[in-house]
């Protein structure tokens, strides 16, 4: 998966950090958003990095509050509920900050799970 991810990437295909610019990443991840994540082992269709998977994993489904970000939800997740039902469902998932901390410490760079997977 990684050889296909590389082309047009928006960034730096041979470290796999993103350049931070949304506006050239949006096109790319509609590209590829229908792709399996590559941590999904294919016999089993389970989770390599389960115990360890990131926030962005671990959130992923319900509508998320990050900050003052407000994430929607998986469309799939929440098919004819009212908008009232799926606010109900939002949580924060990271109330005190524990990400953000880990990435001041880490710096601004961004990846994507193949890349990491195959550091």
């Amino acid at each position: 998966q990684l050889p296909l991810l590389r082309e047009g990437f928006p960034g730096d295909p041979a470290t796999g950090v993103l350049a931070g610019d949304d506006e050239a990443s949006d096109p790319y991840f509609t590209r590829h958003g229908s792709l399996p994540c590559p941590a999904l082992d294919p016999g089993t269709g389970r989770c390599d990095l389960y115990a360890h998977r990131p926030l962005s994993c671990r959130t992923f489904g319900p509508p998320v509050q990050i900050g003052e970000a407000a994430l929607p939800p998986c469309h799939l997740c929440f098919q004819g509920a009212s908008e009232s039902t799926v606010e109900a469902c939002r949580v924060e998932a990271d109330p005190r900050d524990v990400e953000g901390r880990i990435l001041d410490r880490l710096g601004e760079e961004e990846t994507l799970v193949a890349f990491a997977v195959a550091a």
